[in-house]
């Protein structure tokens, strides 16, 4: 680190700022620490680790940071006091956008002083001895006196965070009365309780807008302001309305210091918002969409604001999120009205752009967010802040991620817009786009796995999407652009050839299938390598950086190994010993909770069904001595006492010590008599679903009581009952009202797994509830690939359905070719890219390819295997292959003794 410390103070010189770092002439010594963590470089003094306190923060503009900055530090290091800063340009930027948290904008240096007192003479030190005559302004802080860069907060500085057993990964801090509570990082400045303000400002408790009256600069107008629509880093959008005519008014705020440039340091936010306006003001009626009316604007504590027209209706990306295309229960008349706005939308956007680009300018930022439509069924632009012209493109580095995966690097403007607006189309008719980013052929194979299942009319907008990406990526435009890009957006014909009967397309993917499984097992095998230690190279989804979930982490991916013959016995164990001691570090110990998908109980049944014996099982029997001392207020299956439930029951079935059956009696007879909603939540991962899964899962039906379990069913159910048509469940009817989930861990397939093991215990089912609640999973296209919330989990469920012996024909078939579609989607899915080494299925988010259990490879490849036997007629009902979690097959045929378990505890 020493060496790198002064590498890159050689390269600077006192002010450039075409050099990557800034100077801040921090000198080593012997008790201070360097480390670096995007955007941040920490300097800490004498291992300074205080858990909360008194903070400040620094905003000098980007013309003034890198003259500041190393009188600044001087300052600092006379005293001794620790402190982070952000070393170079790309930092500075990241931290000044327009996609910054707004707790974290224009935090620039953070200064961590001892205690309260040397906060006081520090603070007052800087604010004396540094001069800056412009500074950003930071929302969640209170300036210092009336310095334009100086800010202060208390919070947390460097907290112990753990996870709850909600599975919630934050930390608490300490307040002035000694409770334990959150720290409120805010849009504005706040204060815990009982901590006072040494310098009596005042503090907003809560986040109330009153009513404010400002009068605008061009009208004699005056405008209330009463409500924050959106807060925004460099800017938050505000509502309110015109005092003298009432007509209601948005506005735009643009703040000191936003997205600045090494031209525009200072003013730049303000810049884009005055240009949105003018754009309004002076364009009105030479475009073909509507615009909003750009009535006034007005400066308040250095931030401009600009006050426009407020449209009724919904904006386009609210518009594509309300897509029934994917939502089985909706109306085919509906789905076809909805592709029929969508294509007379795209094609008022794309004459505009053609209009803009004649006239001399390009947008930039082709985004749904910036394009309208109004109740009465007209297109609007709302947002033209990054238009400019194209002989001098002032904000061509504007852009939204999401619609410039792939975007070849300095393409031209005009090519830059085209690019953007093809994603979009393509991104409204599939639902999603990440996929691209890792895959150049994701859209044809997307398309190409739902098109079946797609109203008439999204062929036009998937062919017109898929010639503009060819024009942009060619950087060639027809002459005739527009009407090529009708002839193909107004294309109706939405079925392509089918030259394969269902049979011979089954067999096509049995053959697909085998060639999955045979690349798989040799990526794995060849990954796992006979050494348990790389465990650790395998992708998992480590939701709060942990990799120790049973579902999504390494226990789970071992176990799936095993089940797939892909390492032996004696290697399951050998790694699971090396997991069981990843986990019980101390750094580990606090990313894990109490429960069975991402905590403890997770960990323990794994150790179990390794082949742990009980008497190295640490987390076993930590959890034993923990469920005797706590009562456990939190029921769900994946962090609370369901999941416990449902580990120590397995557990306890595997093993004859030590006798936990009175143990497992008391937490059974808690969770019968529970008798209300046991969260705010619904589905088998959090709701009152997974209740009755615990409960009925791998149990003879003489030990359960179905008119509980089945209540518990009903509570969920109950949520959405006042659908015409069941679709799913919601994550949480309370938060997300209109939402509708399909998913095994949130949705209806949950519901339809825990009846499954029920029907196939008792024998009978009940083909009206089954029906209604499969029909619910037939949607074109899913989240992810995975079984928790993908496709494969909808497969897994419907392979067991196939599976009840009384299911009758008419359904048998209907489920068979709903089947058939989900095996296909997945596979159409399946990415081999030899030449980078990426294999398998992209994971959760499409972010990254995985291969965990829940949302990777693994899992699907035990889905697929399913099926497969399935279609050759070889697979039979057990209960374990139909889980929600892995578990491994109750017998196996190279099972380790006891005792040579035991000898391997002692390697």
């Amino acid at each position: 680190m020493k060496e790198y410390v002064h590498e890159f103070e050689r390269k600077d010189l006192r002010v450039s700022l075409n050099n990557f770092y800034f100077k801040s002439g921090v000198k080593l010594e012997k008790n201070i620490k360097i480390t670096d963590a995007f955007p941040f470089r920490y300097v800490i003094y004498n291992h300074f680790h205080h858990y909360q306190g008194w903070k400040i923060h620094l905003s000098p503009t980007l013309d003034k940071y890198p003259l500041l900055l190393s009188d600044i530090v001087k300052v600092l290091q006379s005293e001794n006091i620790s402190f982070k800063y952000v070393p170079d340009l790309k930092s500075f930027l990241f931290l000044s956008n327009k996609n910054t948290s707004i707790s974290q904008f224009g935090k620039y240096m953070t200064i961590y002083p001892r205690n309260k007192e040397e906060f006081i003479y520090i603070i007052e030190k800087l604010y004396l001895e540094i001069k800056c005559d412009t500074g950003v302004t930071v929302p969640s802080d209170q300036k210092y006196k009336d310095s334009p860069f100086i800010y202060y907060r208390y919070g947390g500085i460097f907290p112990e965070y753990e996870v709850s057993n909600d599975n919630e990964w934050d930390y608490k801090i300490v307040d002035g009365f000694g409770e334990l509570g959150e720290d409120s990082r805010r849009g504005f400045f706040t204060l815990p309780p009982g901590i006072n303000d040494p310098f009596k400002n005042i503090v907003f408790g809560d986040e109330i807008v009153e009513e404010v009256t400002i009068k605008g600069n061009l009208t004699n107008h005056t405008f209330s302001v009463n409500k924050i629509l959106r807060h925004c880093a460099t800017g938050n959008v505000y509502e309110g309305y015109d005092d003298m005519s009432n007509e209601n008014i948005i506005i735009k705020e643009g703040r000191l210091g936003g997205f600045p440039s090494l031209k525009e340091p200072i003013y730049r936010a303000h810049k884009a918002r005055m240009n949105e306006f003018q754009f309004f003001q002076k364009n009105k009626m030479d475009y073909n969409l509507l615009f909003p009316q750009a009535i006034d604007y007005f400066y308040e504590d250095e931030s401009i604001f600009i006050i426009m027209e407020k449209l009724d209706g919904m904006s386009l990306k609210e518009f594509i999120t309300e897509n029934p295309i994917s939502k089985p229960e909706k109306k085919q008349e509906e789905k076809e009205d909805f592709i029929k706005t969508l294509k007379s939308t795209f094609r008022e956007v794309f004459e505009f752009i053609l209009q803009l680009h004649s006239n001399g300018y390009v947008f930039n930022d082709i985004s749904d967010d910036n394009f309208f439509i109004t109740t009465d069924g007209k297109v609007a632009l709302i947002d033209a802040e990054s238009i400019s012209r194209i002989d001098n493109n002032e904000w061509y580095e504007m852009g939204t991620d999401r619609f410039m995966y792939r975007m070849p690097k300095k393409i031209k403007s005009k090519y830059k817009d085209i690019y953007m607006f093809s994603q979009l189309m393509l991104y409204s008719v599939i639902g999603k786009n990440k996929g691209y980013f890792h895959d150049e052929n994701y859209y044809e194979k997307e398309y190409n796995a739902i098109f079946s299942q797609l109203p008439p009319g999204t062929r036009g907008i998937y062919n017109a999407g898929i010639m503009l990406r060819e024009i942009a990526l060619n950087e060639v435009i027809p002459e005739n652009i527009l009407y090529e890009f009708e002839e193909h957006l107004f294309v109706n014909d939405n079925q392509m050839t089918i030259s394969m009967s269902g049979a011979q397309l089954e067999n096509k993917a049995l053959a697909d299938i085998e060639n999955i499984r045979k690349v798989l097992t040799r990526y794995y095998s060849n990954l796992f390598a006979d050494n348990p230690h790389n465990i650790f190279k395998f992708r998992t989804s480590d939701y709060n950086n942990s990799r120790l979930s049973l579902v999504y982490g390494l226990p789970g991916v071992s176990l799936c190994l095993r089940e797939l013959n892909i390492i032996n016995d004696r290697q399951l164990v050998d790694t699971a010993y090396i997991l069981q001691e990843f986990a019980m570090k101390e750094s580990n110990m606090n990313k894990i909770n109490d429960g069975l998908i991402f905590g403890k109980a997770g960990i323990a049944l794994y150790l179990q069904q390794a082949g742990i014996p009980v008497e190295n099982n640490y987390f076993f029997l930590n959890l034993i001595k923990k469920i005797n001392r706590f009562d456990f207020e939190n029921l769900d299956l994946a962090n609370g006492l369901s999941g416990i439930y449902m580990s120590l029951t397995q557990i306890d079935k595997n093993q004859n010590y030590p006798d936990i059956s009175n143990l497992l009696a008391t937490i059974k007879e808690k969770l019968i008599n529970t008798t209300w909603p046991i969260s705010k939540y619904q589905g088998l991962e959090y709701g009152s679903s997974g209740l009755a899964y615990c409960l009925t899962y791998d149990t003879s039906k003489e030990d359960y009581n179905w008119k509980v379990n089945h209540r518990f069913i009903q509570e969920d159910l109950a949520t959405v009952s006042q659908d015409v048509v069941f679709s799913g469940l919601s994550y949480s009817i309370e938060e997300w009202p209109n939402i509708r989930s399909p998913y095994l861990y949130s949705g209806g397939a949950g519901v339809i797994l825990t009846l499954l093991h029920h029907y196939h215990n008792q024998g009978e089912s009940d083909w009206e509830t089954l029906r209604e609640l499969v029909s619910s999973l037939n949607s074109p296209f899913s989240y992810n690939y995975g079984i928790t919330y993908g496709t494969a989990g909808l497969a897994l469920v419907i392979i067991g359905v196939l599976l009840l012996p009384d299911i009758p024909e008419s359904l048998k078939k209907e489920f068979e070719e709903m089947l058939l579609h989900k095996i296909n989607y997945i596979i159409t899915h399946f990415h081999r890219n030899d030449e980078e080494g990426l294999v398998g299925f992209l994971g959760d988010k499409q972010s990254f390819y995985a291969d965990d259990f829940g949302s990777g490879g693994l899992g699907i490849l035990l889905v697929l295997k399913l099926f497969k036997e399935y279609s050759m007629e070889s697979l039979s009902w057990e209960s374990y292959k139909f889980n929600a979690f892995p578990i491994l097959s109750p017998i196996k045929d190279t099972q380790l003794s006891q005792n040579e378990v035991g000898k391997l505890a002692l390697i």
